[in-house]
């Protein structure tokens, strides 16, 4: 049975929240989440600021050879299935970093924070709400745009975490948890699509769309562009109908 229609909030904006809480938990993959830890890196496993940048630019090439990949399984799967793929493997990737005792495990754990967080959550947050919106797609982008705006909150986290935790291990460890929680509160408010909950974009009827998607100068019922009158207007036979004084194109 179909969901009722006109109801304050449209789920649509439910889900652009989940969204945003999903574009959020991207940050432990951005630059402004890994530099908290970098001299941290460096002094415990015994590598070099070389080796660091080394493995930045491994994890960064990864990730984005692996965009086509995730762009699959987004189709494939659609939101919700993505996120419970993306959660648990999320969390696993965040512990397995807090043990890291190697440069090459250091790499591989960065590399798929890299693809988690700024490929699948990105990507599950920037497209989901286009399949919710129409009339109100430019407001639903606004918001996911807040939630870009706030990543650059990332680096002020990572530190209180650490010291809180007195370590980066410890504060890997805890975000995990976090991120977690994070991700399955998302879950609940994330659906694929308007019609898998038998609803319409914008919680607008289909019909409705469809009329204002019509072109301007489409060919009326009586064969002219645009709804023009006969005064003016094209007539049938593809001449200027002389009805409003213009020349009549017919011989």
């Amino acid at each position: 049975m179909e969901a009722s229609r006109g109801r304050w909030p449209f789920r649509g904006w439910l889900v652009v929240l989940g969204c945003a809480m999903v574009y959020e938990c991207s940050g432990p993959g951005h630059t402004t989440g890994i530099n908290a830890f970098v001299d941290d890196f460096i002094r415990d496993l015994g590598i070099s600021r070389t080796s660091v940048s080394t493995t930045w630019f491994i994890a960064s090439m990864a990730s984005a050879c692996s965009v086509p990949f995730a762009g699959w399984v987004f189709d494939r799967l659609g939101a919700r299935r993505m996120i419970m793929l993306l959660a648990p493997t999320y969390v696993a990737t965040l512990l397995s970093l807090s043990r890291v005792q190697s440069w090459a495990a250091l790499t591989a754990c960065v590399a798929g924070l890299r693809f988690l967080g700024p490929e699948c959550c990105v990507l599950i947050a920037t497209t989901t709400p286009q399949l919710w919106f129409v009339r109100h797609r430019g407001r639903a982008n606004a918001v996911i745009s807040v939630a870009d705006f706030c990543l650059m909150g990332w680096p002020m986290v990572m530190s209180v975490l650490g010291k809180a935790c007195g370590s980066w291990r410890g504060a890997y460890a805890w975000l995990a948890a976090l991120l977690g929680g994070a991700l399955l509160v998302a879950l609940l408010l994330v659906a694929d699509s308007p019609e898998a909950v038998g609803l319409a974009p914008d919680d607008v009827p289909d019909e409705q769309l469809e009329q204002e998607k019509q072109p301007l100068m489409e060919p009326d019922s009586g064969g002219h562009l645009g709804g023009w009158g006969d005064g003016g207007g094209v007539d049938d036979g593809g001449g200027v109908d002389d009805g409003g004084g213009g020349v009549d194109a017919a011989p």
